[in-house]
């Protein structure tokens, strides 16, 4: 079942029975209606991904600086990237 957004496909949601003729008219209605909401969470999630990597400056956030983590207990967290 494709899970489309504003007429793209952004992937493909997949249901699989080992007994072939399993899913109904019924089965197929519901994966539809769960494609269209997959595909619209999908959707949300990634631009709300790119509104966060845009307000973030450049060289911060997650993974910018993997001793961070390391550091969280250091008052200064910027010299634990730089050494």
């Amino acid at each position: 079942m494709p899970l489309i957004y504003k007429d793209k496909v952004i992937g493909v949601l997949d249901l699989e029975h080992t007994r072939r003729g399993f899913f109904t008219d019924d089965h197929r209605r519901t994966m539809m209606t769960l494609a269209a909401q997959v595909a619209i969470a999908i959707e949300n999630a990634r631009l709300y991904e790119e509104i966060a990597r845009q307000e973030r400056p450049s060289g911060t956030g997650p993974g910018s600086c993997p001793r961070i983590a390391n550091a969280a207990a250091s008052a200064d967290t910027a010299q634990a990237c730089e050494s």
